[in-house]
């Protein structure tokens, strides 16, 4: 038997913040000037500026505020497909 792939959105559903705008603040915090290149980022597209942010940022998981009830719910549909 073939198992399924349960695919879950990040921002907003598995934790309660935007990783988008995490990002943001970590990489302005590391270095505000880097702000000049936003709008030439953000010129290539939302997709661009967030990999040019995510190359920059690093946020450790623990930090981030998880959905406990969606958590909950993911670890109830791992031990169903475990058995």
């Amino acid at each position: 038997m073939q198992k399924e792939n349960l695919y879950v959105d990040l921002d907003g559903t598995f934790i309660k913040a935007d990783m988008l705008f995490e990002s943001l603040i970590v990489v302005i915090k590391s270095n505000p000037f880097i702000v000049l290149f936003f709008p030439f980022w953000l010129w290539r597209g939302r997709a661009y500026l967030k990999h040019q942010l995510s190359i920059r940022a690093t946020i450790p998981s623990e930090s981030l505020p998880l959905n406990s009830e969606f958590y909950d719910f993911l670890i109830e549909q791992k031990n169903q497909a475990e058995k």
